[in-house]
């Protein structure tokens, strides 16, 4: 017979070896019936066979990304009926050069409908005990596979009819899907990759690009939409605008959102923040105009500012300033009735008295 196989019912075997110098149980641990069998192992019916439990423990590698959340792994424990509240039933991991930590156990609940089911930090349940008998779902904390560390080991153990599972999951991106590197990638600090000549460098460098300030640069092609002020020309179709247009527009304008916005900003704009020089603001600035006016030669308007000046200033001020009459010559003083302003001849005639002087209160 074989010497790692039971003896078969009926066998003469059966019974026929003696207790002195034997073990008190067989090769897998089961008492001997009476007197001990000659071979290794007891001779027993299927029915009252204890389950095989494999001398070591049933160990996986998988893969993961470093700081995944929400990640659950599958553990063959060789025996159906655990739970979360299983007598001797614990959890550990252990990260890389780190002490190990205990996972405490939850029970959850394996949905048929939604095989993912609901994560939740040490979730513990039995996949299928028909299907996939000794197969548990473990829900493993985040700060297990936090970045920082190569590897994490996992161990599940200490019930009764299993020795338990070890599974060793290597922190690497090489575990995630092509959507889930997009979205690392896209979702990424910038600050945090700003090395020379990086990708992440490149993308910052916000050179001739950024329109968050004023920036100077040429584009070909369609601008989807522009948040702040456009300095140059554009050339083509503006959807648009919401602020100002400093240059020039060549083409039509469709139409002005709310038009009586915009004439009663001009009219309510304060003055004192327009007046360059030349502009319709520094004309309208206070007295601005009314000087102008009292400015202006009543001729050729080349004269102002001249002694011999005609301009509706000087005019005005024969009519309101100190004015001295001689025999010959009259002077029109300026408003401080001391300056003269401008002189005239004077042609005199014979009569009994003559006016020398104008000097108004």
């Amino acid at each position: 017979m074989f010497p790692m196989l039971a003896p078969a019912v009926g066998s003469p075997l059966i019974s026929a070896g003696t207790a002195t110098g034997a073990p008190t149980v067989d090769l897998y641990g089961n008492t001997w019936t009476s007197t001990p069998t000659i071979g290794a192992i007891e001779s027993k019916t299927e029915s009252d066979m204890p389950p095989y439990q494999p001398t070591e423990r049933n160990a996986g590698t998988i893969t993961i990304a470093p700081g995944s959340t929400s990640q659950s792994i599958e553990l063959y424990l060789g025996t159906t009926g655990l739970t979360a509240s299983t007598s001797g039933l614990s959890a550990y991991y252990n990260r890389t050069r780190t002490a190990d930590v205990q996972i405490p156990l939850v029970a959850r609940v394996i949905d048929g409908a939604n095989p993912s089911g609901v994560w939740t930090s040490g979730g513990f349940a039995e996949v299928n005990a028909s299907t996939m008998p000794g197969v548990y779902r473990l829900d493993i904390p985040n700060a297990a596979v936090a970045a920082g560390a190569d590897d994490v080991t996992v161990v599940v153990r200490g019930a009764s009819g299993t020795n338990g599972a070890v599974m060793t999951i290597k922190l690497s991106s090489g575990g995630l899907t092509a959507a889930q590197t997009a979205q690392a990638v896209l979702d990424a600090v910038a600050s945090t990759h700003n090395n020379i000549g990086s990708i992440g460098a490149f993308i910052q460098d916000k050179s001739g690009y950024s329109l968050s300030t004023s920036q100077t640069f040429n584009t070909t092609g369609s601008v989807g939409s522009v948040t702040g002020n456009v300095a140059g020309n554009v050339t083509g179709t503006v959807g648009g605008v919401v602020g100002n247009v400093v240059g020039n527009l060549t083409g039509s304008v469709g139409t002005v959102a709310n038009p009586d916005n915009i004439i009663d900003g001009v009219w309510d704009e304060q003055r004192v923040g327009h007046t360059a020089s030349g502009s319709f603001g520094e004309k309208l600035q206070t007295n601005a105009m009314a000087d102008e006016m009292l400015a202006r030669d009543l001729g050729s308007g080349l004269n102002a500012g001249t002694a011999e000046e005609r301009t509706v200033r000087s005019a005005l001020r024969a009519l309101r300033n100190k004015v001295n009459v001689g025999s010959s010559q009259m002077v029109v003083k300026k408003e401080d009735d001391t300056t003269d302003a401008w002189t005239a001849s004077v042609t005199t005639t014979a009569v009994s008295s003559n006016v020398s002087g104008i000097d108004p209160n």
